[in-house]
């Protein structure tokens, strides 16, 4: 899922004249067996999500939704300003589900709380 994921999120940053925010980074995604319901991602790609977190998400889908706004906080701090948080976020999320396969919808996006 973390490869999809990192397509999705290169490719969109791409295709809206962002690509440069991502062109340095180097995906990885790791898992901690560790009982914290908590996932963050380094400026740079190193995305973790902690084994607590799973029964939480329960399925890929909400998994990939935190990690894409996760990777979402990343790239709006290390973007530059014309680049709003909303915008990054609901894009990531977008980029998450066609990575999975889905149908986004950015307004009505299950990825929203």
């Amino acid at each position: 899922m973390g490869a999809r994921i990192a397509k999705a999120v290169t490719t969109y940053m791409t295709q809206n004249g962002m690509g440069n925010e991502v062109a340095s980074y180097k995906w990885e995604f790791n898992l901690v067996n560790d009982k914290q319901v908590n996932a963050w991602c380094m400026p740079g790609g190193k995305v973790v999500v902690y084994t607590g977190l799973l029964p939480v998400t329960q399925n890929e889908t909400a998994l990939a939704c935190v990690m894409g706004h996760e990777i979402a906080h990343a790239i709006a701090r290390h973007g530059n300003e014309r680049m709003s948080q909303g915008l990054v976020a609901q894009g990531i999320q977008i980029a998450g589900a066609v990575a999975l396969n889905k149908n986004p919808r950015p307004r009505t996006s299950s990825c929203r709380r």
